[in-house]
């Protein structure tokens, strides 16, 4: 097959220059160079079908945080600055992304055996009617999810901003664009806590039948 090639933004400079090229949205990798194969996280990416309102998603992403409690879990919310919400699930470096995949399956199988009316795991749009898509399948290898405080090339230029649990429920996705940089800038930095933690699946794993 052909090579192809990333690029490595390591440090502030190498975002400059991918603004001058007209970069703008970023999409990494959930895992680094060090260990591509194992990533530093899972998604749970929430994405509502035509019909499911603001108010569904942020009720389907509480629920999963539930769910990742009762696993001794912690997720780290961040609006998609489209129409949905992605949660982070942040790991050690030693699962797969088959395993990561499955695992937000199974929460994603949950859900909407709890909650059919609102949440669904249909890959098919036109099957959604109006519930919100758990997607899984963006933890497979390859798959990527706009990154923290990166616009998104829609009307407006919106925002995929990091918000708390606690003020999930007060915010609404168009309320943060690229023209409020010191709104943006000034939010606290909750999602800073998720670097550093490396948490485990494995009390989830035989759960998965893996």
């Amino acid at each position: 097959g052909r090579m192809v090639r990333y690029l490595l933004a390591e440090e502030a400079a190498a975002l400059v220059w991918l603004a001058n090229q007209a970069t703008i949205e970023i999409h990494p990798w959930m895992s680094t160079v060090e260990h591509p194969a194992y990533p530093d996280y899972a998604v749970i990416d929430l994405d509502p079908a035509e019909g499911a309102t603001w108010a569904d998603v942020v009720e389907i992403a509480r629920l999963v945080r539930v769910l990742l409690e009762r696993l001794d879990l912690v997720g780290f919310p961040k609006l998609s600055g489209a129409t949905g919400i992605h949660i982070y699930v942040p790991l050690a470096a030693r699962y797969s992304f088959a395993q990561t995949s499955q695992f937000v399956g199974f929460l994603g199988r949950l859900l909407v055996k709890a909650y059919p009316e609102k949440a669904t795991n249909e890959r098919l749009v036109q099957c959604r009617n109006g519930r919100v898509y758990i997607d899984h399948l963006q933890n497979l290898p390859g798959k990527t999810i706009v990154a923290p405080y990166v616009p998104r090339p829609v009307a407006g230029a919106p925002v995929s901003v990091p918000v708390s649990w606690a003020e999930l429920g007060e915010v609404t996705p168009e309320q943060f664009s690229v023209d409020q940089p010191q709104l943006i800038l000034k939010r606290p930095k909750d999602h800073d806590a998720m670097y550093s933690l490396q948490q485990s699946l494995d009390a989830v794993l035989p759960l998965l039948n893996l």
